[in-house]
């Protein structure tokens, strides 16, 4: 059984006050079973704890339907990850290629100064600097790459929705200069932590940056503004506003549809499986016309502070 779970039984009991929670158990045989427990005070008439009352529930079932459903929202999603990386291909090479050419070049340079007479070290120095750094950036974008491509289980942990958003917009970089397209964040500083899976949720951010650029594809405007903060309910918002021909009425409603798309050879997933991916982080995802021109794309997830206080399989679900 989850330790936390048996300590948030102890903590409600030595409080006095009513709590649920799912436990793991275990046959004899090995095999494990869930039960959901609730646990209520009972108090006499002058207001006194006497005693608690317990109801087991078996929710062996309903833990493996979400096992289920859990593994094919993985497989969805690392199918739909693939497919976006597919369509940026030639700018990622692009964004790779760039500081392997820097590294040749400063390569080529540091051997022409070591084979004068006297080279000037401390321009040697800085060439040296120039090819760790070129080499940091490429390698960072193959590890960035990778995390996207890794087909594993969905893994949960606190993390800074900002970086995660400068994270995706490294990866978009050449892909938004080959195609004249601007990208302008604006991220509050100092947001509270987030709860959710890294990569899933760079999923979404970087497919919405890609269809908001396939949005202008046909129309003279190259604007797209990434934004986050914190909303009137507290919550983490993050919106993707592009500048292209908006939301028609006819498909208003369909866009999040599974395999629903207005491209020739799209899969339909994207979206769809964005909206689970942030449906099961707790929020919601959501689109809207502009006033002017185009859609924006919003997201909401609930601060890490916030899933402490939430019941386990709701926090998940």
């Amino acid at each position: 059984t989850d330790p936390d779970a048996i300590a948030r039984l102890r903590t409600a009991i030595s409080q006095g006050r009513a709590c649920w929670c799912e436990l793991l158990n275990y046959r004899k045989d090995g095999t494990p079973f869930w039960n959901l427990m609730r646990l209520s005070p009972i108090y006499d008439s002058d207001g006194l704890l006497t005693h608690y009352v317990g109801i087991l529930s078996d929710i062996t079932k309903r833990k493996q339907r979400e096992l289920d459903n859990r593994q094919l929202r993985d497989e969805l999603a690392h199918l739909a990850r693939v497919n976006t990386l597919n369509e940026l291909t030639g700018a990622l090479a692009h964004e790779i290629n760039q500081p392997l050419t820097a590294i040749l070049c400063n390569a080529q340079a540091a051997e022409r100064f070591l084979r004068s007479t006297q080279p000037d070290l401390e321009q040697l120095r800085e060439i040296l600097g120039d090819i760790v750094a070129d080499d940091k950036r490429a390698g960072d974008i193959i590890k960035r790459l990778g995390w996207l491509l890794k087909k594993e289980a969905s893994h949960f942990a606190v993390l800074d929705i900002n970086q995660a958003i400068r994270d995706v917009l490294t990866l978009v970089r050449s892909d938004a200069l080959i195609k004249h397209l601007r990208i302008i964040p604006t991220l509050a500083p100092d947001l509270p932590a987030v709860v959710g899976d890294r990569v899933q949720l760079q999923q979404v951010l970087l497919n919405l940056l890609t269809n908001a650029g396939q949005a202008m594809s046909d129309v003279n405007r190259s604007l797209i503004e990434i934004t986050a903060r914190q909303n009137e309910a507290h919550m983490i918002e993050v919106a993707v506003r592009d500048q292209g021909t908006g939301l028609s009425a006819k498909h208003s409603q369909d866009v999040f549809k599974p395999f629903f798309s207005t491209k020739a050879k799209g899969l339909g997933l994207g979206l769809s499986i964005n909206r689970t991916i942030i449906e099961s982080h707790g929020g919601r995802l959501w689109a809207e016309n502009n006033p002017d021109y185009g859609a924006t794309f919003r997201f909401t997830l609930p601060v890490a502070a916030a899933l402490e206080t939430m019941p386990p399989h709701a926090a998940a679900s």
